[in-house]
């Protein structure tokens, strides 16, 4: 064999053009020695380009971000957006909004590209400064993908989360005893200066606070204005009350909060809250012990048994993906909602029970029913299914499974594949990182008896 090394270089042999074998020797040890020194030489040269290359793409962004800020036009960034980039809790579309309102502040200047912090597989984080307008420096962290398509920036996420980093260490800062009710996750409260003690489902599959309107005008909550509200099978018009403390304890409490005002609650809770509280720290819901745990957002260590689910909150509403097979014979992959306000292990919704043939695929169904989601009621479909799948490890065999029926309505094009409910997570313990948007789930003693 030959190896020829040439580009101005001497043309090293290891076997002479005529055919016979050199002795072995010093020289020859050393050839190929310099051999390997060069190939070194040129992969380093060409490592270091491409690092080079990346590293001017980089600061190109920077320089379409500075001209944003400049120009308070959104526009400029869009198509340098990661699918999932995230401003505060959020992940895409949302995260826009969240990114306009930073613009609409005012607040940045500018911001300068520092240096490269580290690149890895799939994420490279950049060291940089901004600058306020009034003139103040903050020094952030801006992420990206392997594509040099934007994941986030830390400083944004603090316009939102009110204080820290997502690099900043984590600390306990409340514990929340709570109780199950027909397997919801009861917390007591108080609501502003009431000394009432009200019971409210944790539910995370709404995204903000809910009361029962006749209880809500006995506890005199100020009317100040009214949303559209999206549930399962439709869409209302609900009052709101805004500006609200709601009480967990003499020593901790959620301040400033909406409350939207539903006469269309079950009985059997005077509420709900959403993801209020996991807007603002991490979660830690341990059904053994019974305690909801709060902790500031940062780096958090997650239990080493388990398993972490990436999660997107693309219009304020946790999503996890996941796969479902009904007899066995094909999976279908889909979107489903992190729902702990719901009572049933899982459900696919509507349009994709449709889109599937789920209801033609053999299913079974054990008996009729409706599900109801504030007042809005919707025919299903309850049989067992022949497995179920989540994250990279959790596949559950043999579960129920509900199944929307067709109703002729018309479906939103946001509307999730379906939902994941209490009955089968709440045999987890639960961490929730909106932030870092990352949920950890390890088998609690339910799981482990079953």
């Amino acid at each position: 064999m030959i190896i020829r090394i040439s580009n101005n270089m001497p043309h090293l042999y290891i076997k002479r053009l005529t055919g016979s074998t050199p002795k072995k020797s010093k020289n020859m040890k050393y050839s190929i020695f310099r051999i390997i020194v060069v190939l070194f030489c040129l992969l380093q040269i060409t490592n270091d380009s491409q690092a080079q290359t990346k590293t001017d793409s980089l600061k190109t962004f920077f320089d379409k971000l500075n001209a944003m800020f400049e120009t308070s036009d959104i526009k400029i960034i869009l198509e340098d957006l990661n699918p999932n980039f995230s401003a505060s809790i959020s992940s895409y579309p949302a995260s826009e909004l969240y990114l306009q309102k930073i613009i609409e502040s005012k607040k940045i200047e500018s911001v300068k590209f520092n240096s490269v912090q580290t690149t890895g597989a799939d994420t490279i984080l950049v060291d940089v400064s901004f600058v306020n307008t009034d003139g103040t420096k903050v020094k952030g962290v801006v992420a990206f993908d392997k594509n040099n398509k934007l994941l986030f920036v830390d400083y944004f996420d603090r316009f939102f989360i009110g204080s820290g980093s997502r690099y900043d260490k984590s600390k306990k800062k409340a514990e929340i005893p709570f109780y199950r009710k027909d397997g919801s996750i009861m917390l007591p409260i108080k609501l502003n200066n009431s000394t009432k003690i009200l019971h409210f489902i944790l539910d995370t599959g709404a995204n903000g606070m809910a009361i029962r309107k006749s209880l809500g005008d006995s506890l005199n909550l100020e009317i100040t204005h009214t949303n559209n509200v999206s549930v399962v099978g439709g869409g209302m018009q609900v009052p709101v009350s805004r500006g609200n403390t709601v009480c967990f304890s003499d020593s901790f409490s959620l301040q400033n909060q909406n409350i939207a005002l539903f006469e269309g609650l079950c009985t059997r809770m005077d509420g709900i809250i959403g993801l209020n509280l996991a807007k603002e720290y991490i979660l830690n819901l341990d059904f053994d012990k019974q305690i909801l745990s709060l902790f500031s957002f940062g780096e958090y260590a997650f239990d080493k048994d388990g398993e972490t689910l990436d999660i997107t909150l693309p219009s304020g509403i946790v999503m996890v993906p996941a796969t479902l097979n009904i007899v066995g014979k094909k999976e279908v992959s889909g979107s489903f909602v992190f729902d702990t306000g719901a009572h049933y292990h899982a459900i696919g919704f509507e349009a994709f029970v449709r889109k599937n043939r789920l209801l033609l695929s053999g299913f079974k169904s054990e008996n009729q029913g409706t599900t109801q989601s504030l007042g809005i009621v919707t025919p299903v479909f309850n049989g067992k299914c022949y497995s179920f799948r989540f994250g990279k490890n959790i596949k559950l065999q043999n579960i129920p499974i509900t199944l929307q029926a067709s109703s002729g309505r018309k479906i939103a094009d946001d509307e999730p594949d379906g939902s994941i409910g209490i009955d089968l997570l709440g045999q987890f313990n639960i961490t929730i990182d909106l932030l870092r948007k990352l949920i950890h789930l390890s088998p609690n003693s339910k799981m482990q008896k079953e």
